[in-house]
């Protein structure tokens, strides 16, 4: 018999109700290790006391889960029994309807309570989601602590440490050189250069003649002038008497 067949009738909705609470029952005690490992990570830094508390808070509400599907589910099947006891009445519409505001006023706590649950649940874990990222930035920054510390201390050690010599390499073994060949070029330049040098003290010959020669007629120029200085001034002839 097909699984749709078996759930037609009141004995089907019983047994649609008994699935649905065995599957809230596995998915809570599914749900309760998730929470209790999300403690203990977040405690990893010490914080024992919160797996416990969190963990014990979790099967807690597990276990309030449970029993309020269950009592969910026996209102549900009370409440199909009375509507099922309604068609045989005259009135049947009236009586469908308070048994229908019955219902809605019996499931409205268990649902509240179902929504309740799940916001606790919720705020656990985010809860354990925050413990989990506080602990890893305060791991990170003792790391980074650390390694300062540790580089600060290479630091000065190497400040006061004495300088190290240099050691220098050995000096290769000097090996004498060959007789250098004639170099054609090199004769070239030294006699420009003796050429050179001699134009030089030619040119600086000549000037010194000239400067001398220039130099003598001066002299010669100064003595006449004197000579005609020193010289009595010529004297007029006497005038003649006239006849």
């Amino acid at each position: 018999m097909s699984i749709p067949r078996l759930l037609e009738g009141k004995a089907g909705r019983c047994l649609a109700v008994l699935l649905v609470v065995a599957l809230a029952a596995s998915n809570a005690a599914a749900a309760s290790p998730v929470l209790v490992g999300d403690a203990g990570a977040g405690a990893g830094a010490g914080a024992g006391v919160g797996v416990g508390a969190g963990a014990g808070a979790g099967a807690e509400r597990a276990t309030q889960r449970v029993q309020l599907l269950k009592n969910q589910a026996d209102l549900q099947v009370r409440f199909d029994s009375e509507l099922a006891a309604c068609q045989q009445r005259f009135a049947v519409t009236g009586c469908v309807e308070d048994v229908q505001r019955q219902r809605r006023a019996a499931l409205a706590p268990l649902r509240e309570s179902l929504i309740q649950l799940d916001e606790a649940e919720r705020q656990q874990r985010a809860a354990a989601r925050l413990q989990v990222l506080a602990e890893k930035q305060l791991i990170r920054e003792q790391r980074l602590a650390t390694q300062a510390k540790t580089a600060a201390n290479a630091a000065s050690g190497a400040a006061s440490a004495p300088p190290r010599q240099r050691l220098l390499p050995a000096a290769a073994p000097l090996t004498p050189l060959a007789n250098p060949a004639p170099d054609a070029d090199a004769s070239a330049r030294a006699a420009d250069a003796a050429q050179r040098l001699r134009e030089t003290q030619r040119r600086k010959a000549e000037t010194e003649q000239r400067r001398q020669r220039v130099e003598k007629k001066l002299a010669e120029r100064e003595a006449d002038n004197k000579s005609s200085e020193s010289l009595p001034p010529p004297q007029r002839p006497a005038s003649q008497p006239k006849p």
